[in-house]
């Protein structure tokens, strides 16, 4: 069924609630409330939850839209190739008060460098750039306590993986501190940052701190390169775009240059153009979708596309025209996205690309720390194998790069 053709809420099904725990309720000392979870994977148990899923979201200790509603359902929806299921953790009061969703943790079983354990990874497909669970902040480590329990007590979980998670200090302490009162094993297999945008006063203040001289300088000859081919205009949407148009122009874009010649473009696999039809047409519903154009004689010859969450603005794709590459249309996309991003009321912009992307890198003058890590049961032979761990990455790099 269409996630999206039932709004409110339905009766969740198959929901078994594990291993309440009863706490103090800081802002009314008075009541108690309970943190319970249960485990769901089907469209009628995600709707049952939406109003709270998506609250959450935009209240979490660590934002993430991967994670939030539209993304995640619609990715469940066309791009899963394995069963998915997804841990809700939620806050019921002893008193009449609604139950809240307070943690939310999709994950996959997945074999973890070859090791006969059984595993399970936070889901992370082709077109996910963060795996940070979503969590309120009030019982975050509770909550993600009570998500590891269940996985290794009702789901006989041997090892969690977690891909591409945040190491921001909030998200370490959580980890940190829920490894040492559960007793898991922790294994750290790599670390980076990728480039951020946090606004400074204003957009000539931001260049002025974080861009050279020469790049400032390369953004005014690149325009006027640029004003020698054609009338040219930066186009930002709005509330009244046409964004059908704007998808399908963005799909045409892409699929012009390597990524159309690789089968790697959103318009090469259906599934994939599916999902991202849907995301674009659901999230621009609410107000949180952007695109921004560079039009050069009525034509957009490059185009970026963000994806937002409350004060979060998420880089998700850019793209522009080869046959205009030599004007460099995307970096000039880039550049004047600094100056739109410092009138959009937006706290963080995340690059949501690899560590290494050397055109952002100098752009975006701020980091965004993520991790690789996986965790172990408090069990003599999976907390030996966590320590074996290292020796057996660097094995399988070795035997892969002696291949």
């Amino acid at each position: 069924m269409n996630l999206t053709d039932t709004e409110g809420f339905l009766p969740a099904t198959g929901a078994t609630l594990y291993n309440p725990c009863v706490l103090n309720n800081p802002a009314t000392p008075n009541h108690t409330y309970r943190l319970a979870v249960r485990c769901i994977d089907t469209p009628d148990d995600f709707l049952s939850i939406k109003e709270g899923w998506q609250r959450l979201e935009v209240e979490a200790i660590y934002p993430n839209i991967a994670y939030g509603y539209t993304y995640l359902t619609t990715a469940i929806k066309h791009l899963a190739t394995s069963d998915i299921k997804v841990i809700v953790v939620e806050k019921q009061f002893d008193e009449d008060l609604p139950t809240q969703v307070v943690g939310i943790v999709p994950f996959q079983e997945k074999r973890i460098l070859g090791l006969p354990l059984k595993a399970v990874e936070l889901w992370k497909h082709d077109h996910c750039f963060d795996t940070t669970p979503l969590l309120a902040a009030e019982v975050a480590t509770e909550a993600w306590k009570l998500a590891c329990q269940f996985l290794f007590d009702q789901e006989k979980v041997r090892l969690i993986s977690l891909d591409t998670i945040s190491a921001e200090p909030a998200i370490e302490e959580i980890l940190r501190q829920a490894a040492n009162e559960i007793g898991m094993g922790r294994f750290d297999r790599a670390s980076f940052e990728r480039a951020a945008l946090r606004p400074t006063a204003n957009s000539d203040d931001y260049k002025s701190q974080f861009w050279s001289k020469s790049m400032r300088r390369d953004q005014r000859k690149l325009e006027r390169r640029l004003g020698d081919r054609g009338q040219f205009r930066f186009e930002e949407s709005n509330p009244d775009s046409d964004f059908a148009e704007l998808a399908n122009d963005f799909l045409r874009i892409e699929d012009s240059g390597w990524k159309g010649e690789q089968g790697t473009s959103l318009k090469s696999n259906r599934d994939t153009e599916s999902f991202y039809h849907e995301l674009i047409e659901l999230s621009a519903r609410n107000g949180n979708v952007r695109f921004v154009s560079l039009v050069l004689e009525e034509k957009r010859i490059g185009m970026l596309l963000d994806l937002r969450s409350a004060g979060t603005i998420y880089s998700y794709k850019s793209a522009y025209d080869h046959d205009y590459k030599d004007l460099f249309p995307g970096k000039l996309c880039e550049m004047k996205n600094v100056e739109l991003l410092h009138q959009a009321q937006v706290d963080v912009a995340d690059s949501c690309t690899a560590p290494d992307n050397q055109v952002l890198n100098r752009i975006w003058g701020q980091k965004l720390k993520f991790q690789r890590v996986v965790f172990a049961a408090n069990a003599f032979l999976p907390k030996a194998c966590v320590k074996l761990l290292p020796t057996i990455q660097s094995l399988k790099h070795k035997l892969r790069s002696d291949s």
